[in-house]
């Protein structure tokens, strides 16, 4: 991006960071203002875009809400390794019942970054309006998807593929899904394989429960060049459209979409990926 195009990303998704940041840290505005130093007006300013916060008062609010300080550059709130700051979806946070409704957050088994490219194609669809609008018109509030580790379940992604592209196959989802906003800080590590599907395949399982939090992925076989994968759903059943998603999102992981052979077993698949 150029200067000018960073300037209007940061401009655009500040807002509903800091909101999120707020938010999944317990805090009511004028608990948080008083925590920054600042006034309950000028919270509520900075979560409008009314204002933007000065370096001064960003790194406060980063410090006190433990998210990292590039969070504003990058678009998102990526917490890979952070645990001190773990958001749960339960009564023990006051304010998660206003930002998405319980029906979605009830027995999750994905994680924000696992379900990105079905926001960003649903976000270029409909632009940025709308798309905050739809989300809106769910009961979600659209800060909810700036934090790549929160979650959300099969009912909501269900509604949004049924509501606005029906026809659309998981295939046509992934038209952005090399995006940084997807991967987050796991993105220059998958940049960095040059394209050795059996490393994706390793580096995927390793690191999945940053994308799919309610599924089991066990390597069962492997060589240098092929690799065999047993993907089993932990709880509930996922729906015909997210078994076609999940096979999706790990061809376009490992983009290798041809030599990779699917076999259904019980409530579970073999994958065998060949390099």
């Amino acid at each position: 991006m150029n200067p000018q195009e960073i300037k209007e990303n940061i401009l655009l998704h500040t807002p509903l960071i800091i909101k999120c940041a707020r938010m999944s840290s317990g805090y009511g505005q004028a608990d948080f203002a008083k925590l920054l130093g600042i006034t309950q007006s000028t919270i509520s300013k900075l979560e409008s875009g009314i204002l933007v916060p000065d370096a001064i008062t960003w790194a406060i609010l980063c410090q006190q809400t433990n998210i990292p300080l590039d969070s504003n550059y990058l678009g998102f709130i990526d917490l890979k390794e952070n645990s001190k700051n773990k958001f749960r979806l339960s009564s023990q946070n006051p304010f998660v019942s206003k930002l998405i409704d319980k029906k979605y957050r009830e027995n999750c088994n994905y994680n924000n970054r696992f379900i990105m490219p079905i926001l960003n194609h649903l976000h270029i669809q409909l632009g940025t309006k709308d798309y905050q609008k739809a989300l809106k018109s769910l009961k979600v509030d659209p800060c909810y998807f700036y934090r790549l580790d929160l979650q959300v379940n099969d009912n909501f992604i269900d509604k949004i593929q049924a509501k606005f592209f029906p026809k659309t196959s998981p295939e046509q989802l992934f038209d952005n899904f090399w995006s940084r906003k997807v991967h987050g800080s796991y993105f220059c590590d998958y940049v960095g394989m040059k394209h050795n599907s059996v490393k994706k395949v390793q580096y995927f399982v390793k690191h999945a429960k940053a994308y799919n939090c309610e599924f089991d992925y066990e390597i069962k076989d492997q060589t240098k060049k092929d690799i065999q994968l047993e993907v089993s759903p932990s709880t509930s059943k996922p729906s015909a459209f997210m078994n076609q998603y999940n096979i999706s999102f790990l061809k376009h992981m490992t983009e290798n979409k041809n030599q990779f052979k699917i076999t259904e077993k019980e409530s579970s698949w073999i994958i065998q990926v060949a390099n």
